[in-house]
């Protein structure tokens, strides 16, 4: 009986190449730490965080009523930074794409935009907001040229001013061997008041929660086949912050630190505008706005690595 011989043939030629299904975008960090901070709402410009201490309330009885402790009211006023986005996608750039076969046809049609791709686009404009916010959270800095660093200080730029309060530590990098002893430098050097506190979570960047993870993995009888458990250190839970940069640790209750901002939806909010029909442009443009400062009421019960 003979034998048939198949063999695959692969079209190397560009003639009529063959298009993706699937749109891909480059991996992004997430933007999951601001969502942990206490958040003042609906704000066009500026913020009040109130702060109450009582002093001591307690005294020796006696039978005239003699007012003490009170306690002081303050508050601290925070600016918001008024924040947009501005994309245009020309017509002409998408005719001689790939995407141009999903098109609609027709030259002059107000809604070029394919449907798949503004979906696409809707989608990765809102991610890519939310990590570069995640960024502004911890590293915000007016005083820098950097993007998205300029616009608007964030929360590490407050921690470190001389007047801030916050508690410091030894610093330095953080590396495997020498992670869980910076963990318990700052896990020492939290106030009492909330060292039990339910609301005091650790923030740690990516190269500590690494460490971490490897740490306690060389230290399991299945090295390196932990299960993923939720990160915690003497019962305060890790909180991964990829905003903050490379061997930084931020100690503090979750309800001590504020994102103020006018909505919370904006900071995952474009809206998609075709300009055909107003302005006569062959263009779509993308565009979202949001308010926006991170700040905290009380430095003193922070701690910072």
């Amino acid at each position: 009986m003979a034998k048939k011989l198949k063999f695959d043939l692969t079209n190397m030629s560009t003639s009529n190449p063959v298009d993706s299904v699937e749109i891909y975008s480059q991996a992004l960090i997430q933007g999951g730490s601001k969502e942990t901070f206490s958040n003042i709402l609906d704000v066009k410009d500026k913020a009040r965080i109130r702060k109450h201490n009582f002093g001591n309330v307690l005294q020796a009885d006696g039978c005239s009523f003699n007012a003490q402790g009170a306690g002081e009211l303050d508050e601290k006023l925070v600016d918001a930074c008024a924040i947009k986005v501005n994309v245009e996608i020309c017509q002409e750039t998408l005719e001689t794409s790939f995407v141009a076969n999903q098109m609609r046809a027709g030259s002059n049609s107000a809604d070029f935009l394919p449907a798949d791709f503004q979906a696409y686009v809707a989608a990765e404009l809102a991610r890519k907001m939310s990590a570069d916010f995640e960024t502004l959270v911890w590293q915000g800095d007016t005083g820098s040229a950097l993007y998205p660093l300029a616009l608007c200080d964030g929360l590490l730029v407050k921690m470190e001013d001389t007047g801030s309060g916050v508690i410091g530590t030894t610093g330095g990098a953080i590396t495997t061997s020498n992670v869980i002893a910076a963990l318990q430098e700052v896990y020492d050097a939290l106030p009492e008041a909330i060292v039990f506190s339910p609301e005091t979570v650790i923030y740690v960047s990516t190269n500590v929660m690494q460490a971490y993870k490897q740490a306690i993995a060389a230290q399991s009888a299945e090295t390196y086949f932990v299960k993923n458990a939720e990160p915690s250190f003497l019962g305060i839970p890790l909180v991964l912050a990829q905003g903050l940069p490379a061997s930084r640790i931020v100690a503090a209750e979750k309800t001590n630190l504020f994102l103020v901002t006018d909505l919370m939806s904006d900071f995952e909010e474009v809206r998609i505008l075709p300009m055909l029909s107003t302005t006569g442009d062959n263009t779509v443009r993308i565009v979202g706005r949001v308010k926006f400062a991170v700040d905290f009421a009380y430095g003193a019960e922070i701690v910072l690595w």
